[in-house]
């Protein structure tokens, strides 16, 4: 003779297995392709152009003009991509510099 479990507890296993696998799907809908926003989503071609822009900058040491103007370039293209930037000016070993914190949402 088989034993066999409660009805309850088989429809318990179940409810854990259908929902295992809804969790799944749900975290593979992020993966597809087509669910991502083309306009918030990385793009080379422009990502390439602002390292070019501040290539052409020349040199950029600590405290430099060079290093100002690069920057300024990225809270500009920050802020423009709609994130909020905020500066934290400081000084070490008597060269003033920056920390460019960028946040989004």
């Amino acid at each position: 003779m088989t034993r066999r479990l409660p009805q309850w507890t088989q429809l318990a296993a179940l409810a854990v297995f259908i929902l295992a696998l809804g969790y799944l799907a749900w975290l593979g809908w992020g993966l597809l392709p087509g669910n991502q926003k083309a306009e918030d989503g990385f793009n080379g071609e422009r990502a390439l152009s602002w390292a070019q822009a501040q290539c052409e900058l020349g040199p950029r040491p600590a405290g430099s003009e060079e290093a100002v103007m690069a920057g300024d370039m990225i809270i500009k293209q920050l802020d423009d991509l709609g994130w909020t930037t905020r500066v934290q000016k400081f000084d070490y070993e008597g060269v003033p510099l920056r920390n460019i914190v960028a946040m989004t949402g």
